[in-house]
This record gives structure tokens, C-alpha cells and sequence, in this order.
């Protein structure tokens, strides 16, 4: 899958924001960690649910899964979905720090493992439908 591509170079900037050298290095790392990881569900959408009607099938229905379950689905709804809109609309990044006044790597990082295992599980749903 495509997606599995944008989440591996999401791990890659994310690597970068925690060796930053100086305040400009982590914002730049930062805004690409957050567009990369609104960037799966996009690719996963337009690229791969493209690829066959299993995969087509098995995004729709995770999906609606996310979408039922919020609660449950946290890191989606309120990271994945909501820390783009601080920083690519407003250049904003003050939201999701940490005591330090650094972006909040730790939700990154328990954002890519969500979408690490969600990827898993649409590849699993997709291969029991004969894709």
C-alpha cells in the first residue's frame, strides 16, 4: 500500500524532529510530521482504496469503524485530524507541546504506531475479502 510509503517517511521527519538542532529545524521537521500523518488516511483513501474492491471494502469499513468509535479512536480524531489544521492553517504549534514548550513527539509517535496497526488490520480485512 502507498500509505504504508507516507507513514514510513513520517517516521523518517519524525526522527529529524527529535534531533533538531535548533527551534527552526523542529518546526519544519513538526509541520512535515503532521502533514505526513493526515497524508496516510488521504493516500489510503485516493491511492489504495483504488488498488482493488477488497481494499476498497476494507478501508470504507475501518472507516466507519473510526468514525463510530471516537473514544476509541482518540489519537485519530484529535491529533491525526486536528494538529494539521494548528499548523498548516495558522502556523500554530503551541497546542500539542509538551512542559517544554516542544511539540507533543510523544503523540506523534502514538500516532504512527495507530496508524501502523490500522494499515495492518485494513491489509488483514482485504486479504480475508480475496484481495
Amino acid at each position: 500500500m502507498q500509505a504504508r510509503l507516507v507513514l514510513a517517511d513520517c517516521r523518517a521527519a519524525l526522527e529529524q524532529a527529535e534531533r533538531a538542532p535548533d527551534p527552526a529545524a523542529l518546526r519544519v521537521s513538526w509541520a512535515a510530521v503532521v502533514a505526513l500523518l493526515r497524508a496516510v488516511r488521504h493516500v489510503l483513501d485516493k491511492v489504495d482504496g483504488r488498488q482493488s474492491e477488497s481494499l476498497r471494502r476494507a478501508i470504507d469499513a475501518r472507516w466507519r469503524l473510526w468514525d463510530a468509535d471516537r473514544a476509541g479512536n482518540r489519537i485519530f480524531w484529535s491529533f491525526i485530524e486536528s494538529e494539521p489544521k494548528s499548523v498548516l492553517k495558522v502556523y500554530d504549534f503551541g497546542e500539542n507541546q509538551d512542559d517544554a514548550g516542544q511539540p507533543g513527539l510523544d503523540l506523534a509517535k502514538r500516532a504512527l504506531a495507530w496508524w501502523a496497526a490500522e494499515l495492518d488490520a485494513i491489509e488483514a480485512a482485504a486479504r480475508e475479502q480475496g484481495g
